[in-house]
């Protein structure tokens, strides 16, 4: 007779990677190692990838956007570096009165786009984040930087 045993995995919650400060743009170093910075936000890996490169002001270099999740709340949302500037853009993470909310846990999932649909009523200074929400047939939103400030249009 023939005995089959069967594993069965435990469930355990899959441990979140860790990231060092040296996998990510040198640049940005200053800013997210940033003892304040480390104090109050953590790196959110609900989505991959957790952080886009674009150009998101028009300036020939790479920008970041870096999806994060303050410690205190537990809220999440998204840091954007410019190249060149020491103070991160904060969107959602608990940011009261920010575009989208202060908690982003809507967010599915993210991309940029650097050429967007004749007609759309958007004047861009450089790529745009395009959101998409939980709920596939709600308005999707783009978060754009205009020249001057960060702007929001919900398609």
């Amino acid at each position: 007779m023939l005995l089959f045993f069967s594993c069965s995995p435990v469930n355990t919650p899959a441990e979140l990677p860790k990231i060092k400060l040296e996998e990510l743009p040198k640049w940005t170093w200053p800013v997210i190692g940033d003892t304040t910075f480390k104090e109050q936000y953590e790196f959110n890996f609900r989505i991959n990838p957790f952080y886009l490169q674009a150009d998101f002001d028009k300036d020939g270099i790479s920008d970041i956007a870096i999806l994060i999740k303050e410690k205190k709340s537990g809220k999440t949302g998204l840091a954007i570096l410019r190249n060149g500037h020491t103070q991160p853009s904060l969107f959602g993470a608990g940011q009261v009165g920010s575009y989208g909310g202060d908690d982003w846990a809507w967010l599915r999932t993210w991309k940029t786009e650097t050429i967007l649909p004749a007609g759309s009523g958007v004047q861009t200074a450089g790529d745009v984040l395009i959101l998409f929400l939980q709920e596939k047939e709600q308005r999707v939103p783009w978060l754009f930087w205009d020249g001057r400030s960060w702007q929001w249009k919900a398609d």
